[in-house]
C-alpha cells in the first residue's frame, strides 16, 4: 500500500494529512506555523520533521511514496535563499521524497480536486488570485506584500478599520456607528488617540495581529455598520479584480470558475455577497464553493508529483461523502506544556483574558504554539504585564 504526505503551511499554522492510495484519509495535524520567512529553515525542518513522524507512526514509514509541502512564501525570494531553505527542509524529512510549490497551491488544488481549470482567489493574512492556465502552467496574481499589495486581505482590511476608525475620530467621517464604539470598547480608549501608541508598541512589523482586526470590523458589519459593510465591498472588487488579471491567460468566451479559501471568508455572506456581484457585474466569471479544503489539495498535489496515475482514484476518495478521518489530533507544543505544568494549567493565562478582551469572543491568534505566548503577552502587556 502506498501512502502520501500533504502539508498545507502558513505563517501561523500548519495542517497534516496522511491518505492512502484509495484516498482514505490515515490522520491528520495541525501545528504551529511553518514560514522559514518568520524564523528559518532549520526550524521549519525540524517542525516537519517531528510532525510528519508523529502523522505516520501507525504505519510502515516504507510505504510513503512522497511528500509535498505547500510552503509558505515559496518562489517570493531570491532564487539561491529558496534552494539553501528547501534543501535543508528536505535533510530534516529524509529518507522521504518531497515536492515544494507555493502554499496557494494546496488551496487551488483543493478548491478544484485537481479536475477542472479555474481561478482560486485567497484572502488571508495575505490575498493572491491563482490559477493553471490551459497548458498546465501556474499563473498568480497579487499577494506582492502587505506593504504595497495584498489589498483585500485580512491585513488590508485591519488597516484600512483602523484608518476608517481614525477618520471617524477626528470628523472627517461622521462618528457614533458600531465601528468607531467598538474600536473604543476593545482598546479601552479614554482618548481616540491613544490608537497611536498602541498600534505602534502592539501591533507594528506584526502581520497576523494586523490581520486579527479584521474581527472587529466583521463584528460591526454584523451590527449593520454602513461603513464596515462598505469596507467588505471594497475588499470584493480588489478580490475580483485580481480574478480579472488572470482572464487573459485563458481562452476568450469561456466561463471561468473562481473559487477562495482563506480566513477571510469565515466571514460568509458579508464577503461573499459582494464577490459574488461584483464578479457577475465583470461578467464571464462564475462564483463557485471549493470542493476540498486546502490540506487535502496538498495531498492531491502529493499524488499528482509521485503517483499521477493514482490521481483520479484518490479524487474519487477525498470527494466521497462518506469519507472519515480514523485519526485526528492536534500537536501540543511545548508552550502548551509548559502550560498545563503551572498549578491553574486548566484556565487560559491571564494574558489570554485580557487579549480576548480586545478582540472580543472571535480572538484570531492561534491557542498553541511559540507565536502564541508571545502575542498574548505583546498585546495585553498595557493591561496586565506578565508575571
Amino acid at each position: 500500500m502506498e501512502y502520501f504526505v500533504g502539508i498545507d503551511g502558513g505563517g501561523s499554522k500548519t495542517q497534516y494529512l496522511l491518505i492512502d492510495a484509495a484516498g482514505t484519509i490515515l490522520a491528520r495535524r495541525r501545528g504551529e506555523g511553518s514560514s522559514y520567512k518568520q524564523t528559518n529553515a532549520f526550524f521549519v525542518g525540524e517542525l516537519l520533521q517531528r510532525e510528519v513522524a508523529a502523522l505516520i507512526r501507525n504505519i510502515d514509514p516504507a510505504g510513503v511514496a512522497g511528500v509535498f509541502f505547500a510552503m509558505p512564501c515559496y518562489g517570493e525570494s531570491v532564487q539561491e535563499e529558496l534552494d539553501k531553505a528547501t534543501e535543508t527542509i528536505t535533510r530534516y524529512l529524509e529518507p522521504f521524497s518531497v515536492a515544494y510549490r507555493n502554499d496557494v497551491e494546496a488551496s487551488w488544488a483543493g478548491a478544484f480536486a485537481l479536475s477542472r481549470q479555474g481561478v482560486t482567489i485567497l484572502s488571508g493574512t495575505g490575498s493572491m488570485a491563482i490559477a493553471r492556465n490551459p497548458a498546465g502552467e501556474t499563473v498568480r496574481c497579487g499577494g506582492w506584500s502587505e506593504i504595497f499589495s495584498d489589498d483585500g486581505s485580512c491585513y488590508w482590511l485591519g488597516i484600512e478599520t483602523l484608518r476608517l476608525f481614525a477618520r471617524q475620530a477626528d470628523g472627517r467621517r461622521p462618528p457614533g456607528g458600531a465601528l468607531y464604539r467598538i474600536v473604543r470598547e476593545r482598546f479601552s480608549l479614554r482618548d481616540d488617540f491613544e490608537i497611536i501608541d498602541i498600534f505602534h508598541n502592539t501591533f507594528l512589523g506584526r502581520r497576523e495581529m494586523v490581520a486579527g482586526l479584521q474581527m472587529i470590523l466583521h463584528d460591526a458589519a454584523r451590527e449593520g455598520d454602513a461603513t464596515a459593510l462598505a469596507l467588505y465591498e471594497w475588499a470584493a472588487r480588489e478580490l475580483a479584480d485580481m480574478a480579472c488579471g488572470l482572464r487573459s491567460h485563458f481562452p476568450d468566451g469561456v466561463t471561468l470558475p473562481v473559487s477562495y479559501a482563506g480566513g477571510l471568508f469565515r466571514s460568509g455572506d458579508l464577503i461573499l455577497r459582494p464577490l459574488r456581484a461584483e464578479l457577475d457585474r465583470l461578467g464571464g466569471f462564475e462564483l463557485v464553493e471549493p470542493l476540498l479544503p486546502p490540506v487535502e489539495g496538498a495531498a492531491l498535489l502529493a499524488v499528482e508529483a509521485f503517483a499521477p496515475d493514482l490521481v483520479p482514484a484518490v479524487r474519487a476518495g477525498l470527494l466521497s461523502p462518506h469519507k472519515s478521518t480514523k485519526e485526528e489530533t492536534e500537536s501540543a507544543s511545548p508552550t502548551t506544556k509548559s502550560w498545563r505544568r503551572r498549578r491553574h494549567w486548566k484556565r487560559p493565562p491571564p494574558t489570554w483574558r485580557n487579549a480576548a478582551r480586545i478582540y472580543g469572543s472571535s480572538f484570531p491568534v492561534r491557542t498553541t504554539g511559540w507565536f502564541s505566548s508571545a502575542a498574548a503577552r505583546v498585546i495585553a502587556w498595557r493591561k496586565a504585564p506578565p508575571g
